[in-house]
Formats: structure tokens, C-alpha cells, sequence
């Protein structure tokens, strides 16, 4: 057998789920399986993973805001912002490689 083509399979004790990855397994059990749920101090949102919370907190309840220096874009989350200036306001071209005699 080709040593790319080993991979230990992880499996879910409770449903048919199936994965390469211990992490991807355990983030699994947590997300679906688990009765823990987090909850947001300030509205109604429950879920069941600490990091959709931590997220949910940074872009719902943040007072903390990013200003886009090109326009009146406003947000409470970095990588959107940067996300943004990228897509809005890039002036980078991108070439592809493959295509060459396009007429």
C-alpha cells in the first residue's frame, strides 16, 4: 500500500460520521452530540461550541470598530475589514497561468 494512501479513520461512537482527523472527530462530538451549550450574556443565542460564542461576541456585541479608510464601510471585525479593502478597494490584477490564447 502507498504510504499517501494510509490514513487512520476516525469514527464517531454515536452517528456514521467519519474523519482522518482525531480534531475534526472531537469538534464533531462537541458540535453535535454534547449537551454543553454556551450561551451569550447579552441576547438569546446558545450554541454548543465556545468558539462560535467567542465569534458571535467579537461581531454582534463588539464596540470595538474598524473604519475602511476608502469608503463608509464600518465593522467590528479585523478580517472583515481586511477582507473589504481586498475585494473593494484592490487595484491587483490577477493573470492566469493556464489560459493563454483567449480571443
Amino acid at each position: 500500500m502507498d504510504v499517501h494512501h494510509r490514513s487512520t479513520q476516525y469514527r464517531c461512537t454515536t452517528c456514521d460520521y467519519v474523519t482522518t482527523s482525531i480534531l475534526y472527530l472531537m469538534r464533531h462530538a462537541n458540535a453535535h452530540h454534547s449537551s454543553t451549550q454556551f450561551k451569550c450574556t447579552d441576547c438569546n443565542y446558545v450554541t454548543k461550541c465556545k468558539r462560535y460564542l467567542k465569534s458571535h461576541m467579537n461581531l454582534q456585541h463588539s464596540s470595538t470598530q474598524f473604519n475602511c479608510t476608502n469608503c463608509d464601510y464600518v465593522t467590528t471585525n479585523k478580517r472583515s475589514l481586511k477582507r473589504h479593502v481586498k475585494v473593494r478597494h484592490s487595484s491587483a490584477q490577477f493573470k492566469c497561468d493556464y489560459v493563454t490564447n483567449l480571443k
